[in-house]
């Protein structure tokens, strides 16, 4: 909010103002704010890099697809295992190994085509083309993000989990309990946990009888570090 001055102090702030505005110096960052712009959108970088890193590949793993004039990667599934115990005289069961391949196909992300003529590029005092540049790279970030999370959705209902959580409102400790459990029946391991800066938040309110005294401590202390939640 503004801050409100009584007519004494504002004559004061007036004449500090115009002195300060005699050097030299202080005219430079005058008109370095002055020809500044004000972000109207937030933007991110891709969180989908850091969870799932990407990897560059070169034309010798690559593979030509049967269905479309791009090329695709081939990547191979683990296969399965079992055992079973046996008497001195048993036999152990024969199967006879099938290697699961699955063909990844690529996609192409584009920003919009964008232009400008040298004279109007004249009238605008901030670097237009710069800012253009890296907000389309953000966006298109943005759509990989999208399209990242489609797939998770999709991973996840093929595995025919679910986790209900009609009965809470806010991120709490129990509901991370019950995801842990749910993934380590079915033989997987919680490694990282991705969550939208509104859920974030609901830790920040977290007390001594959700998350320990401890916890609570060096929280108050030093603040919550995203990597340090529940180890």
């Amino acid at each position: 909010m503004p801050i409100e001055y009584a007519p004494n102090e504002l004559d004061v702030v007036s004449r500090n103002s115009l002195a300060l505005l005699q050097t030299r110096e202080a005219t430079e960052k005058v008109a370095q704010y002055a020809e500044s712009y004000l972000r109207t959108k937030l933007r991110e970088a891709s969180f989908a890099w850091d969870v799932l890193p990407p990897r560059t590949l070169d034309d010798t793993l690559l593979e030509r697809s049967t269905e479309y004039d791009v090329p695709i990667k081939i990547e191979e599934l683990e296969p399965d295992a079992t055992a079973t115990v046996l008497n001195f005289r048993g036999r152990a069961d024969v199967s006879y190994i099938r290697q699961k391949r699955i063909a990844i196909p690529f996609m192409t992300i584009s920003s919009s085509r964008f232009q400008k003529n040298e004279s109007e590029l004249r009238v605008s005092r901030s670097p237009l083309t710069k800012i253009i540049e890296e907000n389309a790279l953000l966006e298109m970030q943005a759509q990989l993000d999208d399209t990242w999370m489609f797939h998770c959705r999709d991973a996840v209902a093929a595995t025919g989990l679910e986790v209900k959580n009609t009965a809470e409102d806010t991120l709490s400790t129990s509901f991370l309990q019950r995801i842990s459990k749910k993934l380590i029946g079915e033989e997987r391991r919680l490694s990282v946990l991705l969550m939208t800066q509104m859920l974030w938040t609901d830790i920040l309110a977290w007390g001594s009888e959700m998350a320990g005294t401890d916890w609570v401590a060096s929280k108050t202390e030093k603040g919550v570090k995203a990597n340090s939640l529940l180890g």
